[in-house]
């Protein structure tokens, strides 16, 4: 007959539905990993916002950098990247400093470097940010005022001017009439009627040239190189020996106004760069670029440590996946192990073991051996007790006695090594199986008939 089968004993495994919590959070972090190794092939294209010399994107000076090279040589031509304020010293006065459109403006003892180095004979060309042209030099009475917005402003559609222009949309008027508001517009502006007017025609008289600005420059007593309807746009200011160009904006200098088809911009550039006197070097500063636009992200993204930066993000986001779920097939839910007597047992022996309590251990052992033997009942008869254990043992009675005797001894002490306590317990563990080799059933021989007899 077979024995009932209890419930408790029967372990079910129940699937995994196929989009589990587990598997869709796997899915989820597959399909990350998959993204960013696929930066690998193709890498969004992101503005370097620095128009610098080695930029070669329509904002960028490379055009400009690469012919004064030609124009020049490429030793006479160079790029600065170490700090003005000790660079200066020994750059020479002849050379001329271009300054086009930094990344930030300098600062109080940049610009006490700056016309330290120009007033004694230093040569500065200075082009206000087209987007930003907000600009003052300290001494030399001359400022760079906004017409336009803050790039931020624009981009956040809170420029009030052109909000302003939205609302009013009045008919174009014709040609003269804007030409002679052209004209009143020019006036309008501070520091148009203020400046002598005696190069602006010959710098700019027969050339054909795109000029976008958002400023114009109030510079009381300076030469105008440059004119157009907002103001005026570039002018040249002796200070001291030396001689400082300024713009009111760096357009003219980037990549793509020097490619513009049908205009003359770099005519316009190289006369511009002659106004500051003979060229004989020339220097491109970087150093105001690299300190006023954050580096770390830029290098971590560059062509050259990009793969490494893409293979680093994997090992995050695998990371990260580990920490969820681990590799490999689901697996069922275990249940809980049955715990039994042995368990018991191993635990208490560790307890005594840490404790170095191997006097407990010989006592409980005794005891336990009394109990199997029936020695604490058997009064006076002990040695009916003990002369089957001694025979099956293979020892002398005395032998036996001297053994119990030294255990009892050995448990009444108050501190016992474990050795010597395993040895005490090793004594008596003879014993008791000599006691259970007694206990076990003898087959009786079969006693011969009569009739055999």
């Amino acid at each position: 007959m077979d024995s009932p089968t209890r419930d408790e004993d029967v372990e079910t495994i129940q699937t995994a539905p196929l989009l589990s919590r587990v598997r869709l959070r796997s899915v989820v972090w597959l399909a990350l990993l998959a993204c960013v190794l696929s930066l690998h092939v193709w890498f969004p294209r992101f503005d370097a916002q620095v128009n610098d010399s080695y930029n070669v994107d329509n904002g960028g000076r490379n055009a400009l950098y690469q012919f004064a090279q030609r124009r020049l040589g490429m030793r006479s031509v160079t790029r600065n990247h170490d700090a003005l304020v000790g660079y200066l010293d020994s750059l020479d006065r002849r050379t001329t400093l271009c300054l086009l459109g930094p990344a930030r403006y300098p600062g109080a003892r940049e610009w006490g470097a700056l016309l330290k180095w120009v007033n004694s004979g230093g040569r500065l060309l200075l082009a206000a940010q087209w987007d930003d042209p907000e600009l003052s030099i300290p001494g030399a009475g001359a400022n760079v005022k906004s017409s336009g917005a803050k790039a931020l402003a624009r981009a956040l559609g809170t420029d009030e001017r052109r909000k302003k222009g939205r609302k009013a949309s009045p008919a174009p008027p014709d040609k003269p009439a804007a030409e002679k508001a052209e004209k009143d517009e020019g006036k309008s502006q501070p520091g148009a009627e203020t400046l002598p007017e005696n190069l602006a025609s010959i710098l700019t008289g027969d050339l054909i040239y795109t000029w976008k600005s958002e400023g114009w420059i109030e510079a009381p007593g300076a030469e105008i190189l440059v004119k157009t309807g907002p103001g005026v746009q570039a002018v040249r200011i002796h200070h001291g020996l030396g001689t400082i160009v300024l713009t009111a904006s760096d357009y003219v200098f980037s990549n793509a106004a020097l490619f513009e088809e049908g205009q003359q911009n770099g005519y316009l550039v190289a006369r511009l760069l002659e106004a500051t006197g003979p060229v004989e070097t020339l220097v491109f500063d970087e150093s105001l670029n690299e300190t006023g636009t954050p580096r770390v992200i830029g290098l971590l993204l560059d062509p050259v440590l990009r793969p490494s930066t893409i293979q680093l993000v994997a090992l995050i986001v695998i990371f990260g996946w580990r920490g969820n779920r681990r590799f490999g097939r689901l697996l069922p839910e275990a249940k809980p192990a049955r715990h039994d007597v042995a368990d018991h047992t191993n635990s208490l022996g560790n307890l005594y073991y840490k404790a170095r309590h191997g006097t407990g251990v010989l006592r409980e052992y005794i005891e336990q051996l009394r109990t199997e033997l029936r020695l604490r009942f058997a009064g006076g008869h002990d040695e009916r007790i003990l002369r089957p254990i001694a025979h099956n043992a293979g020892l002398s009675l005395d032998e036996v006695r001297r053994r119990l005797k030294e255990a009892d001894s050995a448990a009444r002490k108050p501190r016992l090594s474990r050795r010597e306590a395993a040895a005490q317990i090793r004594k008596l563990a003879v014993l008791r199986q000599a006691h259970h080799k007694r206990e076990k059933p003898v087959k009786a021989e079969p006693r011969p008939s009569a009739d055999s007899a």
